[in-house]
């Protein structure tokens, strides 16, 4: 089978009622306007797969209208069934993820069960992570970062500085804290939980950079999503992620995989004072919406991934 195959996308299995808790709970999240991470990535995904004219369906409601290669996006029992229907015959390739588990260890191992082709995972020291705790998977993974969606508006530039605060210490947050307001600089603070996102969107088409506090991001699609707005990113990078389960660890890119010299910096523990200044000082250097229209819009994100499946 080549990449030109028409591809099924689940994350229900098939024959799912709408009255499923899963449905039930991802309906609810989005009337609030909080759905994001995996909504995020299909959303993307079957954005650009329309975009670049791949044959696909979504969450079939019949089993015989599901193709023969099937990507599991999202749900443990949605992959139990592929898996199963593998077994029978009815699925010649399976690939799962990225929005499936959180460890490799998770529901008894699934995600290594042999029926499955390929696992898909948002970045590279997530892949790394997963090969040092099961090493079954090396050689069996594929790296991609879903696309976000390119706006017509850009920031405007002026306005406070956004800062975002996620799962971050406290103590690094307060330095933070107490740094702008040493430097007289004005900000705008939005809690990870207490916004939606068009919030989010509105704050970003307002404000020159955002401060980016979190221990770890697998892809960090909010990041991405500020770069489409042109709105470069200081990030806080941990440097080292340990596995709670297994204690193995990974250093790198942890706090934006994809961060790059067009879209902003990161800074440390002990360096957010000097890398605050230097970040002003090339602020002009940096082009961030042109790094997502080179590498992350939706229809390049899907190429990419349907190259490797």
């Amino acid at each position: 089978m080549n990449s030109d195959s028409p591809l099924t996308i689940l994350t229900e299995r098939p024959g799912s009622s709408v009255f499923s808790p899963s449905y039930i709970k991802h309906r609810l999240k989005d009337w609030l306007g909080k759905t994001r991470g995996p909504q995020s990535v299909f959303s993307s995904l079957t954005r650009g797969l329309s975009g670049i004219n791949h044959s696909f369906n979504v969450n079939p409601k019949n089993e015989n209208e599901v193709y023969k290669k099937v990507l599991v996006l999202s749900g443990v029992d949605t992959l139990s069934w592929a898996i199963h229907a593998k077994q029978k015959g009815f699925i010649e390739e399976l690939y799962a993820g990225p929005n499936i588990i959180v460890s490799p260890l998770d529901h008894h191992k699934i995600i290594i069960n042999s029926l499955i082709d390929k696992v898909v995972v948002p970045s590279v020291w997530v892949q790394q992570l997963y090969e040092r705790i099961t090493p079954e998977l090396t050689g069996k993974i594929i790296v991609w970062g879903a696309g976000v969606n390119l706006p017509q508006k850009s920031s405007t530039k002026g306005g406070q500085v956004l800062v975002v605060k996620k799962h971050i210490d406290q103590t690094l947050y307060e330095s933070v804290i107490a740094t702008l307001h040493k430097e007289k600089i004005s900000y705008k603070l939005l809690s990870y939980g207490d916004f939606t996102q068009e919030e989010y969107f509105t704050q970003l088409e307002q404000t020159p950079y955002v401060i980016y506090l979190q221990r770890s991001e697998s892809q960090g699609l909010a990041l991405l999503e500020a770069w489409a707005r042109n709105v470069p990113t200081l990030v806080y990078n941990a440097q080292r992620y340990v596995d709670p389960q297994t204690t193995i660890d990974v250093e790198g890119k942890i706090g934006a995989p994809y961060l790059t010299e067009q879209t902003g910096m990161f800074f440390t523990d002990t360096s957010f004072e000097r890398d605050l200044s230097t970040f002003i000082s090339k602020y002009s250097t940096f082009t961030p919406r042109e790094y997502i229209n080179d590498n992350f819009t939706d229809t390049i994100a899907a190429q990419h991934l349907i190259e490797q499946l």
